[in-house]
């Protein structure tokens, strides 16, 4: 064994075996066993072996980050280097103890690859870019493999999800901008909504909102058709930076129990080319049906007009289109 090797096996067991607050006492202990270096080199070696300062009983101390075997033989990380772990969007950033980062951020490379299409690292930031089609609560799911416990660090965008009222009438232009935006990055159609209609929507108490503090994340309004006996929840949108944080399923679902609590006797339906939009209506008690089961009213089917797909309506007679089209019916679920 050469003298580096001997040197940094010492220094692991130190920290091991005592709580170090200060390199200067570690330095110490090692000329009590006979090691002279200087800090630069004892600085050097805490890197290489990824000793970081973690919480102790006896407060910050060097611990070394790697304490059990984990998934494919690979070590976990000790919770005590992680202060938190918050999303935004695709994105997701961990806040670790000082010089802990670069050994968290390795471990995600190889292990949570799956889930985590690449990380970057400071000192004691690292920020995470996730993959499109996993959200905020399986990419925590597959880290507590590796850091247990992180689920109890995370912190989540706090959201108010309400039934819109006049105060939230000047969020108007940011809800049909945010539509918009949606209908270009999808390539496929979302009906274009009137600024006076939508207004009128939440004046009338018809309306979901949801709100970041004081700034708009997401909306979907209800609207009636064929004298009450239908129902739609149309609409449904979020921002961008709040997405993969459930918050659209919070929106469906306030959507949902203010439709049940205003039309409770009416079927609810809806027409989207969205994946996620379909497992939320899912989960409510929502099937696909045919067209010829949703409402015959024609002035909904004029609001298809709007759509970049509105010429494939037509020419199925509006049969079928591009949408998927899905039914709640109340005789079927008493108890929802």
């Amino acid at each position: 064994m050469n003298l580096k090797s001997e040197r940094q096996d010492l220094i692991a067991a130190l920290v091991t075996g005592n709580d170090i607050r200060y390199q200067e006492d570690l330095l110490k202990l090692m000329q009590e066993k006979g090691f002279f270096v200087t800090q630069a080199t004892l600085s050097r070696d805490l890197k290489e072996l990824k000793i970081a300062k973690v919480h102790t009983p006896s407060g910050m101390c060097y611990k070394m980050p790697a304490v059990s075997d984990g998934p494919g033989g690979f070590k976990t990380i000790p919770l005590e280097g992680i202060v938190s772990l918050e999303y935004s969007g695709s994105l997701a950033v961990i806040k670790t103890q000082p010089g802990f980062a670069p050994v968290v951020a390795s471990l995600i490379d190889r292990c949570v690859r799956r889930e985590v299409m690449g990380t970057i690292a400071g000192d004691d930031t690292i920020l995470l870019v996730i993959r499109a089609e996993f959200n905020c609560d399986q990419v925590t799911a597959a880290l507590d493999k590796y850091i247990p416990g992180i689920a109890t660090r995370t912190r989540r965008n706090e959201f108010t999800v309400e039934v819109a009222s006049e105060e939230h009438v000047h969020f108007v232009p940011e809800i049909l901008k945010t539509i918009e935006d949606a209908t270009k990055v999808r390539g496929t159609g979302i009906a274009k909504r009137d600024p006076e209609y939508v207004a009128r929507k939440i004046r009338e108490g018809k309306a979901i909102i949801a709100l970041h503090g004081d700034e708009f994340a997401g909306f979907c309004y209800i609207e009636s058709w064929s004298h009450e006996q239908f129902v739609a929840n149309s609409g449904l949108i979020v921002k961008t930076e709040y997405r993969g944080q459930g918050l659209a399923k919070a929106i469906k679902r306030k959507a949902f129990e203010l439709s049940r609590s205003r039309f409770p006797n009416a079927k609810l339906f809806g027409l989207t080319t969205g994946l996620a939009v379909m497992k939320i209506n899912t989960e409510l008690g929502y099937v696909p049906v045919t067209f010829s089961e949703l409402t015959d009213d024609p002035v909904f089917w004029k609001g298809c007009e709007s759509c970049v797909n509105y010429d494939i309506l037509c020419r199925n007679n509006y049969t079928k289109c591009l949408c998927t089209g899905m039914l709640f019916d109340p005789a079927k679920h008493p108890n929802k």
